[in-house]
């Protein structure tokens, strides 16, 4: 059962007057000032087509595409790559680094010798740990004390525009064309209040808190966005631990892009959309595989299987998958998130001790709200390396090591972490 808003008082406020263009996924009356900087979400017409229903014989096209989609969103640029002033024992004990998110979660303002804000203290905080706060539609960002392990609270430089007049939004879709919409969305971050950089750095139960907390505040956006009558809403949580995969805030963190537009999804979803529905009628293929009878399997946790991909992006592409058939993210319960703290925890060391590159991108594979389709939740580790040329020609890569040698490392090296811990 979801918590209930917290009936706490805003110490501050931040007047809508005073929010800069596109800053929490804003834009009002008070700064508005051109359609270039708006966030649009642009379908490529030449690899995008109309999803299709099959029914009693007959075929059926929806007003909705799958296919390649961007995020055209200017403000991104305004995000600092903080990496560039880290100091290389940033997350060591002690250490005097300020990343921008400790003013959020401190509740107070910071600032660097020179007088510059780090962060900002206001915020627009969804929930603190598992306890809703402020409306994921709220336009009043503020200064919010929370005191759980984990918070969760809107990107202040998000892909997607949240809240919009609506007399500018129909003078917008005036000058876009059929390819084209307004991107409209919520991008959430969930960090914790306990500083580290990378999954092992956490202890278990606060890492556990950061799932728990992104859970609840994705669950809060779908509640508030059904209200709206937004009923279709692809979800895609990721973490990216590392400036080379993405990352520009040294503190773990994940985000959540939940796009609100109900106009399709992209062609990896339609893909996997797809392989389920054949699945339903033989079988969940992550519940009965064997994984090439278990050579790709590398760790079974009381409820988590960890096992190298068949069919690799990168080299060392991990995937987890819960052992109970979990069609949703929030449907995973405590003991399950407990265990995928643990196991992703002693996954991260065992790539580390193979000399695995450090820089990641963990990405969970959610099925969205208001489809019907079968599915099983599962997760990719996949590490950063540079591929190119040909390999990019199509959805098809190259990779250099084995899936099962892979494994075998895999397990040797997780299994000296585990004994070690004993």
């Amino acid at each position: 059962m979801a918590e209930q808003p917290s009936e706490k008082k805003p110490s501050s406020m931040l007047e809508l007057e005073k929010i800069p263009f596109m800053h929490w996924g804003i834009i009002s009356r008070y700064n508005f000032y051109t359609i270039k900087n708006v966030p649009v979400k642009r379908w490529d017409p030449l690899s995008s087509a109309a999803i299709e229903l099959h029914e009693f014989g007959y075929t059926i096209k929806l007003l909705k595409q799958f296919g390649h989609y961007s995020y055209i969103s200017p403000i991104r640029s305004e995000r600092v790559n903080q990496y560039q002033s880290k100091p290389d024992d940033s997350a060591k004990k002690g250490s005097e680094f300020i990343d921008f998110f400790k003013a959020t979660i401190d509740a107070k303002d910071y600032t660097d010798s020179s007088g510059q804000k780090i962060g900002d203290a206001n915020s627009i905080t969804i929930c603190d740990g598992k306890t809703r706060v402020d409306n994921p539609f709220s336009v009043q960002p503020r200064i919010q004390e929370t005191s759980e392990k984990a918070i969760t609270f809107v990107n202040k430089f998000p892909a997607m525009c949240r809240v919009i007049d609506a007399e500018i939004k129909t003078y917008i879709e005036k000058g876009l064309d059929e390819n084209a919409k307004i991107a409209m969305g919520v991008n959430l971050i969930s960090t914790p209040r306990e500083y580290g950089e990378n999954l092992e750095d956490l202890s278990k139960e606060t890492l556990s808190a950061l799932f728990a907390s992104m859970i609840e505040g994705i669950k809060f956006v779908r509640d508030e966005a059904n209200k709206k009558g937004v009923q279709l809403i692809p979800v895609s949580p990721f973490f990216n631990i590392g400036s080379k995969v993405g990352g520009s805030v040294p503190r773990l963190h994940a985000q959540v892009y939940i796009d609100l537009v109900e106009d399709g999804h992209g062609s990896r979803m339609e893909n996997m959309l797809k392989a389920f529905d054949e699945m339903k009628k033989k079988g969940c293929h992550l519940c009965k595989s064997k994984h090439e009878s278990g050579t790709r399997v590398i760790a079974v946790s009381d409820h988590w299987t960890l096992f190298t991909s068949g069919s690799p992006v990168r080299n060392y592409h991990l995937r987890l998958a819960p052992r109970e058939h979990v069609e949703r993210i929030d449907d995973l319960k405590a003991e399950q998130i407990a265990d995928l703290s643990q196991l992703l925890q002693h996954t991260s060391k065992a790539l580390n001790r193979l000399g695995v590159e450090k820089n990641r991108n963990l990405i969970i594979n959610a099925k969205p709200y208001g489809y019907e389709s079968f599915f099983h939740v599962f997760l990719d580790l996949i590490p950063f390396e540079t591929i190119g040329g040909a390999e990019m020609a199509d959805s098809m890569r190259v990779v250099r090591t084995s899936p099962l040698v892979v494994a075998e490392e895999m397990r040797k090296a997780i299994s000296e972490i585990s004994n070690s811990a004993q």
